[in-house]
């Protein structure tokens, strides 16, 4: 009980509804809003194979809606100098792979950063996820390995506030359509990060 009243001192809620699209030029329009493309291919090696190398295999591209987001402490004041993050997140086949002989289905993501403004409101462009990976060999074609999906396809977008938060949120496919076609709130609490 005693932890759950020192929390409670701590926390922030961040609110997300679906805006107007932004147009189909990821990076001026990302620009436009202040924020900053990260690429798989930037990310370093540990995150998978992708880095430094070209994709050679293409899932279907998905358009993830614009999205804008109230993000408040408990005061009803935007977090200083907090950057809000959302990792576009797909599926690939990935293969060799250490100790699986017929791979296995790895994930990848791009970045979007965007800085959370004065206002509390953040707008996040819409953003065309690429879903891409870098193998193409047989296993990609054949009945073996036995998963249903082997082509990339994107699934979700995780969203965490850096700078403030201690937790994230996690939108599926689903879900961003419903932002799309609907646009709703949702609210997030989320514990400060030092904040005992």
């Amino acid at each position: 009980m005693r932890d759950t009243v020192a929390y409670a001192s701590t926390l922030a809620v961040f609110v997300l509804t679906a805006v107007p699209a932004w147009g189909a030029d990821n990076r001026s329009a990302l620009h436009q809003a202040g924020c900053v493309l990260r690429p798989a291919e930037d990310w370093p090696v540990v995150q998978s194979g992708a880095a430094g190398r070209k994709p050679v295999v293409f899932g279907t591209a998905y358009t993830a809606p614009a999205l804008t987001f109230r993000i408040v402490d408990t005061k009803g004041q935007p977090p200083q100098g907090a950057r809000i993050t959302l990792k576009y997140i797909w599926h690939w086949l990935e293969y060799p792979y250490p100790e699986h002989p017929f791979g296995v289905i790895s994930d990848d993501w791009d970045v979007v950063e965007c800085p959370v403004a004065q206002d509390a409101v953040t707008y996040v462009p819409e953003f065309v996820v690429k879903a891409r990976g870098w193998y193409s060999g047989a296993f990609l074609r054949s009945v073996l390995p036995p998963w249903k999906k082997k082509m990339p396809e994107f699934y979700q977008v995780e969203i965490v506030v850096l700078g403030s938060c201690g937790r994230g949120h996690v939108l599926d496919r689903q879900q961003l359509e419903e932002y799309r076609t609907n646009p709703k709130a949702v609210e997030l609490v989320c514990r400060q990060f030092g904040k005992h």
